[in-house]
């Protein structure tokens, strides 16, 4: 297998491009170039001490020992670049001068008590006696661009707080030249940035020279705490330079009181502690982790990371070690980080790196919507949305949004409803994106058709499918045919949530569209109707027809309606042996709902909040136990207006099919007050359709027509005139009905 090349002297914003295997003229080039930036300053330095101990290397040897050793073409002109090097060796000249210059600018200035004069060559070396280097660079705070921290040289003979801040600490680094020597005889440098860092524990409101009388818990427990102090964190934090948490060194502090006085200490808390610490030993670095339910980290200011780094290396190397045996160039070289960052920030950036290589294999092997095509309603709903999205990328998502923080390794995170659908959603998208739409998803389908149905807009599905919320447009317009084409072929199957040989009810009705025509004529009228059967039976999920996918544009077969001849009109025809129900049965059966009324009407008179009639009904309903869910399912549409003669006898053929498929004898239709008057004058010359179909009128069209019976035969015995005196409505409006 290839061996994989990688950039040894990367630079943070190159991206994107592949690494190429070294040439020998190029090896011969960069050895060159490396050995004139040891001697210069800039991150270019930091890259050749990187490989300075193989520029001894043949390119052969090279080849042969580090087989992966590659570059970016961006980040070799780079380092090679002569205009570079020559600004180096410029910077380098120009600082030297201004070194030499300040040097010989220094006023020697005499005591009067001084015995004798001062040799003018200093005695320290000219570098910050903090940080050990000669030069360093901070941000401005007002311009925010990076400046040179020049060097100051120390005035007094303590160097302000320098002295003080030092033997506090104990850090024999300074003492060792500064202990019983005058700071300013001996020339003390410090950059102002480290100084100021260095000292600023003296200026802490947590820092006290022994003023403060009050006790504390660990006063109280002083034998303890002092064995605490000598074991733990003199001897392991300062002088091993380990590295604990501070809920650990709060265990620690309580066992040794445990230990030493014999007793329970009461009130000993990690802040308690870490204010403690902070006063005693200022030395200390308390650092608080990104992740909020973990401890802080406490650790010697003297720990540098270069150590850390090294310890994890070496035991990455000693596990790498144990399981692969030789060297691999991962461990010769820290990885593509620019040699500018820290080092800790390569590993977080590797972390994160490894990390999402793995969530993108587990993206990769994510299964994929396996049902035909096209998706129905059962499969693309949210309850089953959870098989397609990975529960790792569920938990990553969780703990990016702050939604939990609990470790879930094998299970899906615990999270409300709502959070819940908003990460699978983000889930979709996501795997939507990286399978560049091969994948598609519930969310990618589902949105896309409510889009299209709710807008009709081309545009807007187009906008949400470049930010990569919903599938493209043409495919939405495919399933979108599909679902129509496999709606015509499963027609003459049973309804979801339907069952044969149970009592239905039919209701057809008008549906005009409205369009906006210049004349007002030509607009579109249909008739509709739905079929409703009052309990819902098991789902039974029959097997579908196969669906041809790629399906863009869905010609229906024209189905012409057959023409009505009118016959003579015929009445109903009334039995007239009906043998009548007497009073003594009927009246005990609405004893109770006259009651419930009569309840009703007492309890809106002094109280507001009881719902209308209808509510109050479906409540008392709802409490006994009474009120089902109807099963609805849309019948096909019939592309006529119902007020034509030959569209209702459509109407009744094609209700008469259907009660024969349900396997039902009789059936109840239900119409406005216009085609209950065609509808019955086709069913009373029937004998078919007055023996099978129960014809009713709508509730709404029951009232009008009773009211309007009641206008017409009292209205000119003195009802008109009450109506009008008494202000309820207008005389022009009643001439009119």
């Amino acid at each position: 297998m290839a061996a994989k090349f990688r950039c040894f002297f990367h630079l943070n914003h190159v991206k994107n491009e592949n690494a190429q295997q070294i040439t020998e003229l190029r090896w011969i080039k960069t050895v060159q170039c490396s050995k004139e930036w040891l001697e210069l300053m800039g991150p270019e330095k930091d890259m050749a001490n990187l490989i300075e101990h193989l520029l001894d290397l043949s390119f052969s040897s090279l080849v042969e020992a580090h087989p992966g050793f590659g570059f970016h073409p961006t980040c070799y002109r780079r380092y090679i670049d002569g205009k570079r090097i020559c600004a180096a060796k410029k910077r380098k000249a120009k600082d030297k001068n201004e070194q030499q210059s300040q040097e010989c600018e220094l006023v020697e200035k005499r005591a009067r008590r001084s015995r004798g004069p001062v040799s003018s060559n200093p005695v320290l070396p000219v570098k910050c006696i903090i940080c050990d280097e000669p030069d360093k660079f901070v941000q401005d705070p007002i311009s925010r661009k990076r400046i040179r921290d020049r060097l100051s040289k120390a005035e007094t003979e303590d160097a302000g707080n320098l002295r003080s801040a030092a033997t506090y600490k104990n850090d024999e680094k300074i003492l060792v030249h500064i202990r019983d020597k005058d700071c300013a005889a001996i020339e003390v440098r410090y950059h102002p940035s480290c100084y100021k860092k260095y000292t600023r524990f003296l200026r802490s409101r947590h820092f006290s020279d022994g003023k403060n009388t009050r006790k504390d818990k660990f006063e109280i427990h002083k034998n303890g705490y002092l064995k605490f102090c000598e074991s733990v964190v003199h001897q392991r934090l300062l002088v091993n330079q380990e590295i604990l948490r501070l809920s650990r060194l709060t265990q620690l502090v309580i066992t040794s009181i445990q230990n030493v006085e014999g007793v329970e200490p009461v009130g000993i808390r990690n802040d308690k502690l870490k204010l403690r610490l902070q006063k005693d030993y200022p030395q200390l670095v308390l650092h608080k982790p990104a992740r909020k339910n973990e401890s802080e980290i406490v650790y010697c200011s003297a720990v540098s990371v270069g150590n850390v780094v090294a310890d994890s290396l070496d035991l990455s190397e000693s596990s790498s070690n144990n399981n692969s045996g030789p060297e691999t160039y991962d461990e010769v070289f820290l990885g593509e980080s620019s040699c500018t960052s820290t080092l800790l920030d390569q590993h977080v950036d590797r972390f994160l790196y490894v990390a999402g290589l793995m969530l993108k294999n587990i993206i990769k092997d994510a299964p994929r919507m396996t049902s035909k095509w096209p998706p129905t309603a059962n499969e693309i709903r949210n309850e089953g949305v959870e098989k397609f999205v990975p529960y790792q990328l569920f938990n990553l998502i969780a703990v990016c949004i702050g939604a939990t923080e609990e470790p879930s390794l094998t299970f899906y995170a615990d999270v409300d409803d709502d959070t819940r659908n908003k990460i699978l959603s983000i889930g979709q998208d996501i795997i939507y994106l990286a399978s560049k739409g091969k994948k598609q998803t519930p969310k990618s389908l589902s949105l896309g058709l409510t889009i299209r149905h709710l807008t009709g807009s081309s545009q807007l599905l187009h906008v949400i499918h470049q930010y990569g919320h919903c599938a493209s447009p043409d495919t939405i317009r495919m399933y979108e045919t599909s679902l129509a084409f496999l709606r015509l072929e499963s027609s003459e199957q049973i309804p979801k949530g339907f069952a044969t040989g149970k009592l239905l009810t039919m209701i057809w009705d008008n549906i005009d569209f409205q369009e906006e025509t210049p004349t007002g004529h030509g607009t579109t009228h249909h008739t509709n109707g739905i079929m409703v059967q009052k309990e819902i039976s098991p789902v039974i999920h029959p097997e579908l027809p196969t669906v041809k996918k790629g399906m863009r544009s869905l010609t229906p077969e024209i189905i012409p309606l057959p023409e009505y001849h009118c016959v003579i009109r015929q009445g109903p025809q009334f039995d007239t042996d009906v043998e009548q129900i007497g009073i003594d049965e009927w009246e005990p059966l609405i004893e109770s709902a006259k009651q419930t009324d009569f309840m009703y009407i007492l309890s809106r008179r002094n109280d507001n909040r009881i719902p209308g009639w209808t509510g109050f009904n479906v409540r008392q309903q709802f409490s006994k136990g009474t009120l089902d869910k109807s099963a609805i399912y849309y019948l096909p549409v019939i592309e006529a207006s119902p007020t034509e003669m030959s569209t209702v006898k459509e109407i009744m053929t094609r209700s008469l099919a259907m009660a024969e498929r349900m396997q039902v004898h009789q059936i109840v239709m239900v119409f406005d007050l216009a085609i209950y008057a065609k509808v019955q004058q086709i069913r009373w010359a029937n004998d078919i359709y007055k023996e099978r179909f129960v014809v009713r009128l709508g509730e709404f069209h029951v009232i009008m027509s009773f009211l309007s019976v009641i206008g017409k035969r009292f209205g000119d015995a003195g009802l008109r005139d009450i109506a009008i005196e008494s202000g309820l409505v207008a005389k022009a409006l009643l001439m009119v009905f």
